[in-house]
């Protein structure tokens, strides 16, 4: 029977000499592929303070994925007020949450609901949007 050590193939076969060879070949691969990395990056112009103004933008105008959720009762009978964000309206709206098993498009105020789902321009109460026009909500 072979010892883990005789194994053929894996690092701990290779003698000290192999394995130092082995692990100065690994790091220039690892300098050669950054390397081109950073060329790459260097020649789209794009300074890490550009890529992350843009993904900052793009976070900021892209509500998060729970915001396109539909609103879910769930199988339990309580009756509590809860609000969504209807992502096909734009906006909040109430329903009844029964208690357990919904999912994350669920907020017990429109502040909350407001906050975390809302489109750019819209104000963080929910109620008036940048251009000064009130939302009003029906019963």
């Amino acid at each position: 029977m072979k010892s883990p050590s005789k194994a053929s193939g894996t690092a701990s076969s290779l003698s000290p000499e192999q394995g130092a060879t082995h692990t100065m070949k690994l790091s220039r691969l690892l300098a050669l592929c950054l390397t081109l990395c950073l060329v790459g990056l260097a020649s789209s112009g794009k300074t890490s303070a550009n890529l992350q103004q843009e993904a900052s933008q793009e976070l900021l105008q892209t509500p998060p994925a729970l915001c396109q959720l539909p609103a879910v009762r769930g199988p339990c009978k309580a009756s509590l007020h809860r609000y969504f964000y209807n992502s096909t309206s734009i906006d909040w709206e109430p329903f009844t949450y029964g208690g357990r098993q919904g999912n994350a498009n669920n907020f017990e105020t429109t502040e909350v609901c407001v906050r975390v789902c809302k489109p750019p321009g819209e104000s963080s109460d929910g109620n008036r949007r940048s251009n000064g026009e009130t939302k009003v909500k029906s019963s």
